[in-house]
């Protein structure tokens, strides 16, 4: 039987729709934040030296969303690339705002940053700047992964619309990794979406204690063979 005194506290009680419970477990989350973390560090080195300036990457959540949530919350214009991350399987998106895209492209062409018109549309040429700088960045998240598992990065292309990346069905679970990005006196968003479907062929790599016992097992291979 019900508590039926639990019934009339909405704090103790909440709905729970069992078609949308998570597909990450907690321990791929927490394998998410150890690579991404690792990843800001390399992010916040990187931008700092091209871009002549402090930068300071920090991760701010990793969360499970269904895809239109994210599509729909999608800021225009904006800068999202589609990638690929075998052996993870499909395309997962790499989403930099356009005011950390506009500040990138400012201080690239000698600019003192803080540019003002974030609605307008970018131009080839603005695209072209930010193209050479994600193939970078993205050669860095993949030096992240490596402690979990090797992932060769590839750009396939880039779009200014939520509307043309359409990579999973509107009710796929997706992993959100949320990175704020300081660039001098701009802060703002880049966002990592990975697809539950994505992580499905690597899902028992994608754990902590795996990556541990394999490491544990490396050691003992080498100092085996050290004897």
């Amino acid at each position: 039987p019900v508590d039926e005194t639990l019934l009339d506290d909405p704090k103790e009680v909440k709905p729970y729709d069992f078609r949308t419970a998570n597909k990450f477990s907690k321990e791929q989350i927490r394998t998410l934040h150890f690579i991404y973390d690792n990843y800001a560090s390399r992010l916040s080195t990187y931008l700092s030296g091209t871009l002549r300036t402090l930068c300071e990457v920090e991760v701010l959540s990793i969360e499970e969303q269904t895809f239109s949530e994210l599509s729909n919350s999608m800021p225009s214009p904006v800068v999202v690339s589609i990638i690929n991350m075998p052996p993870l399987q499909g395309s997962s998106l790499f989403v930099i705002s356009s005011a950390v895209s506009y500040e990138i492209v400012s201080r690239l062409l000698g600019g003192t940053g803080e540019m003002q018109a974030l609605d307008k549309a970018f131009t080839e040429i603005e695209i072209s700047i930010m193209e050479r700088v994600i193939r970078k960045v993205l050669s860095l998240m993949g030096e992240a992964w490596e402690r979990i598992i090797k992932t060769n990065i590839q750009l396939d292309r880039i779009e200014t619309s939520s509307q043309y990346v359409q990579i999973v069905s509107a009710n796929e679970p997706i992993a959100i990794i949320t990175m704020n990005v300081k660039i001098g006196s701009v802060s703002d968003i880049i966002n990592i979406c990975i697809p539950n479907v994505a992580v499905q062929p690597i899902s028992k790599k994608l754990m902590m204690k795996t990556w541990y016992s394999e490491q544990h097992i490396s050691k003992q291979t080498t100092n085996t063979r050290e004897l």
